[in-house]
């Protein structure tokens, strides 16, 4: 009876052996798509924007983004307009804790004539592997640009001073891969540098790579919170004057800036008048026979102005003396 009964507990439990497997098969596939959906860094997951710079290049519409002040900040990315609404509102620009600069523009790569040269792009000689006949390379895009299809030369001359491995140009500037570099003083042109790679006996070849963005350092402006150029941080509105950071970027210096609050201002031709400023600690006192004397102060940015006063009466009262100053009435 003991044995029927454990051959019966063991059959019915390999009969769920398939219905287990498929239910664990079913929750593993939920959880892996429900993680895949919220990995961050990524187009459907979005971005968490931090003090590192990124690159995000998505819907067309490319821009690099760093945190220069405050929390982390999270950018949507899974539709174009999510991502077209944090482009132009950030909280850059409003507060100023985002950064948004352009994208360099994308250089795709072109073959050049003469083996593992590129008329555009970084040349890569490694990419695949030369025959006993051919050189081939592959010209790599630059700032997201696209590479080229595998470059290829036949081979010939042979020997050692041939000039199929003269005047190549290297993947930086003034570099050369094959030969040396020469021509490599002018750095004049904002946008590129550009060097030759020669050798002797053989044709030159005219090289270059893009120049990353230029620095820009802060500037301050007349008016508080603003730059002439750079970006505007560190807001303080002291007591007597309003101070701000102009940040620079792509290197660039930061500039401190101050702008002095006007000092507060009387304006005794008006009961409790300020030309600058706004009045407090007012009263008045009734010197009788028609006439008063009316004081205030006033009060600007926490600095506070000298006694005001005006007095006001009959005109057959007036003047009226007040120390050693004598006042008019109107």
């Amino acid at each position: 009876m003991k044995k029927k009964t454990k051959e019966f507990f063991l059959k019915k439990r390999s009969l769920r052996k398939p219905l287990d497997f498929l239910i664990f098969t079913l929750i593993t596939l939920f959880a892996s798509t429900l993680f895949a959906t919220s990995v961050i860094d990524t187009l459907t997951g979005g971005w968490q924007i931090t003090s590192t710079q990124k690159t995000i290049d998505v819907w067309n519409n490319c821009r690099k983004v760093k945190k220069i002040a405050g929390k982390d900040v999270f950018a949507p990315t899974k539709t174009s307009d999510e991502w077209s609404q944090f482009v132009n509102n950030a909280p850059g620009n409003t507060n100023n804790n985002i950064q948004l600069s352009d994208c360099p523009n994308p250089v795709n790569g072109v073959c050049g004539s003469t083996h593992y040269y590129c008329l555009a792009g970084i040349s890569n000689a490694g990419a695949v592997a030369d025959t006993s006949s051919y050189y081939y390379w592959v010209c790599e895009g630059i700032a997201g640009g696209s590479d080229s299809p595998t470059c290829s030369q036949a081979k010939g001359g042979g020997g050692s001073n041939n000039c199929y491995s003269g005047g190549v140009c290297g993947n930086s500037h003034y570099n050369c891969n094959y030969g040396y570099s020469a021509i490599n003083t002018d750095d004049s042109d904002p946008a590129e540098y550009t060097w030759t790679c020669s050798k002797t006996g053989c044709s030159d070849h005219s090289c270059f790579e893009p120049k990353g963005a230029p620095p820009v350092n802060g500037v301050c402006s007349s008016n508080h919170y603003d730059c002439s150029s750079g970006t505007s941080t560190n807001h303080n509105d002291g007591t007597s004057a309003w101070t701000w950071t102009c940040q620079g970027s792509n290197g660039g210096s930061d500039a401190s800036c101050s702008e002095d609050k006007p000092a507060p201002e009387c304006n005794n031709n008006v009961i409790y008048g300020c030309s600058v400023g706004t009045a407090i600690n007012k009263s008045s006192t009734d010197l009788g026979g028609n006439m008063y004397k009316y004081t205030w102060n006033c009060s600007n940015g926490g600095m506070t102005s000298e006694g005001c006063r005006k007095f006001v009466g009959d005109p057959m009262d007036c003047p009226k003396r007040d120390g050693n100053i004598w006042y008019y009435c109107p």
